[in-house]
């Protein structure tokens, strides 16, 4: 019986707050302090009557939720409606007691004695200055969180290396070593716009973040070709094609395979594998029909140096 009861008392006071939702509406247009107050009773008791269904969903109507919900929402609406007209009612002069410029026509101006038209100038001009100044405030706080953002995380890129990076997590397959080719092109990404910084120091530290990567990169990149060759040749066994690298900094990628004694064969492949060769900076593509045999074709490969930060 007295749970009965509860539930009653619960949904009136769910009405009641969908209630001055509903009359905080008219109440911000016609009265503005009543606007408020409707506003904030229909809001917090709403809240309170939401709370109570989520809690004992079963023993309510679904209706009754919505209406708590809608009562929530007119109670926000009708309670900013009334702290907007009153925000309005401060910045913007009556015409009446301020002399507007804006809203009087040129006849009226006349009329204006030279004193309210210097207090219509200087409130006109006050509050040009006060929007400059919220603007300048909203540019200037923009600015600061880009700022601290970059420098942020170039000194967390820093850390990270001087920690350690792990690069060998990334030797299993064909894709995983081109992540790590991805995650050399983020660091450079994010030189670059330390670099066009307008703070000298996230500029310096920019800089110092460039030449930690360039040394990585010197260091992994003969790594990085050598393991492709043998990811490769471990793929292409069943077609019986063996590939290896050598040279200086394994620059050079060696195919060996029956399908290379067709040129037309060599070519096809050339141009199959010329871009990922390109990405991982070999220079050279050799292609034999058979292993040791002297003579080879291949394929000059215009690539970047491995000092030369990635880019996509």
């Amino acid at each position: 019986m007295e749970n009965s009861f509860n539930q009653k008392r619960e949904l009136n006071e769910a009405k009641k707050g969908f209630l001055f939702g509903i009359l905080s509406i008219p109440g911000a247009f016609f009265c503005i302090i009543p606007g408020i107050v409707l506003g904030i009773l229909g809001f917090v008791k709403s809240r309170d009557a939401i709370s109570i269904y989520e809690k004992n969903r079963e023993s309510y109507n679904e209706n009754d939720l919505k209406k708590a919900n809608n009562g929530k929402i007119l109670s926000i609406i009708g309670g900013s409606l009334s702290v907007l007209f009153i925000i309005l009612t401060i910045l913007v002069p009556n015409d009446k007691n301020t002399g507007n410029s804006n809203n009087i026509d040129n006849t009226q101006k006349k009329e204006l004695s030279i004193e309210e038209q210097v207090i219509s100038d200087s409130l006109e001009k006050a509050k040009k200055d006060s929007l400059e100044l919220v603007e300048k405030i909203r540019t200037d706080s923009l600015e600061l969180v880009e700022k601290y953002k970059t420098k942020k995380q170039i000194e967390k890129e820093l850390a990270a290396i001087k920690k350690g990076i792990d690069f060998s997590e990334y030797d299993k397959t064909v894709e995983s070593l081109q992540i790590e080719l991805i995650l050399f092109g983020a660091w450079s990404k994010i030189i670059a716009e330390g670099k066009a910084h307008e703070d000298k120091g996230t500029q310096k530290l920019a800089e110092k973040l460039k030449k930690k990567v360039i040394q990585m990169q010197i260091k992994e990149f003969p790594r990085l070709r050598k393991k492709y060759a043998k990811v490769v040749s471990s793929k292409l066994w069943e077609s019986n094609i063996e590939v290896h690298s050598n040279g200086s900094g394994h620059r050079i990628i060696n195919f060996t395979g029956g399908l290379f004694a067709n040129n037309k064969n060599k070519k096809d492949f050339q141009e199959q594998v010329h871009e990922i060769l390109t990405m991982f900076r070999f220079s050279q593509a050799r292609y034999r029909w058979y292993k040791g045999e002297d003579e080879y074709t291949y394929w000059k490969i215009t690539s970047k140096k491995d000092n030369d930060l990635v880019t996509f």
